[in-house]
This record gives C-alpha cells, structure tokens and sequence, in this order.
C-alpha cells in the first residue's frame, strides 16, 4: 500500500508541477502577437549555424504564422514555429525532476543543466533537420514526423534515468 501511495504521490506532483510550468509557458506567450523572443533565438542561432555550413540562406519573420521561415537560394525550405524552440519538452523534463525528488540544489542543479542540453541538443536537431531540407532529402517529412521527435524524447528518458541515479546515489549516502 505504501508503494502505491509514493506511486500516486509522484504522479500528483507530476501533474501539478507541469500544470503549473504549461501555465507559466502559456502566459509568457500571451504577451506576443507575434514571434516570442526564445523561437526567434532559437531561429537566429539555427540560422547562423546553417548558414556558416551552407551560406545562400535568408530567413523572414511571418507575423502572421508566428514563424521564421528559412530559405534557401531564394526558396522556402522549412520554417520555425513556437513548438520547435523545445521548451514545451524541458517542461515534461522539469515536471518530473520536481516530482521524483525534493526540491534542493542538487534538483535545480540538474533541471538548469539538462533544461540548457536539451535546447542545445534541440537546435543541433533542428540544424540537422535543416541540411536534410537543404538537400532535399526524400524522407525528410517522415524524419521529421518520427526520428526527430524520438531524438529529443529520448534525451530527455536518459536525462530522467540518470536522475533516478543521482537521486538513489544521495539516499544511500544520507
């Protein structure tokens, strides 16, 4: 029965942490019209990288769509919306620091650091989904519908796995 409570505890504060955190992320993109700040320097930082590896590219900010749309030799190749800056997934990630173990310094070690790898992880994916639109790659709509996303889910199990770790490391040495 105990086992079951802590079960139903962590879900609980599973579900309460990302409630709360979605809430924040929601209101925070309540206060532009347009692009927010972080998809336009996710945009920037993806567009520098390429275009130091390919050059001919050119970005425009579509107010309308809410994206950065990439163009590569004058035609456009893929775009940058709101859900690819990878904050909804550092969400999740934070949600279940939170509610796997006590809020201490080790936990918001841990949640600022892996936050911070999955981002730059995030914008090598997109940079990676980028050089398969630049080259026109024939799979590149199932790459990005499947693979892609796996890639940073799976970041993101790992990361929670090597909590797990860290966490049941510092109950056997308290």
């Amino acid at each position: 029965m105990l086992m079951v409570s802590k079960r139903l505890a962590f879900v609980f504060r599973f579900l309460i942490a990302f409630i709360l955190l979605s809430f924040a992320y929601q209101l925070y993109l309540s206060f532009y019209p347009t692009l927010d700040p972080f998809t336009s320097f996710t945009s920037k930082v993806v567009f520098h990288i390429l275009n130091y590896a390919h050059g001919n590219l050119e970005t425009i900010s579509s107010p309308e769509t809410k994206a950065t749309i990439f163009y590569y030799n004058n035609k456009s190749i893929f775009q940058i919306i709101e859900g690819c800056n990878g904050l909804s997934v550092c969400i999740s990630f934070v949600s279940f620091v939170i509610a796997y173990s006590t809020v201490n310094i080790n936990a918001i070690l841990f949640s600022v650091s892996g936050t911070l790898l999955t981002l730059i992880i995030n914008i090598l994916r997109i940079c990676a989904l980028g050089v398969l639109y630049i080259n026109k790659y024939a799979y590149v709509t199932i790459i990005h519908d499947t693979l892609f996303p796996a890639t940073i889910y799976g970041f993101i199990v790992l990361l929670w796995l090597f909590w797990i770790r860290i966490e049941r490391r510092l109950k056997e040495h308290e």
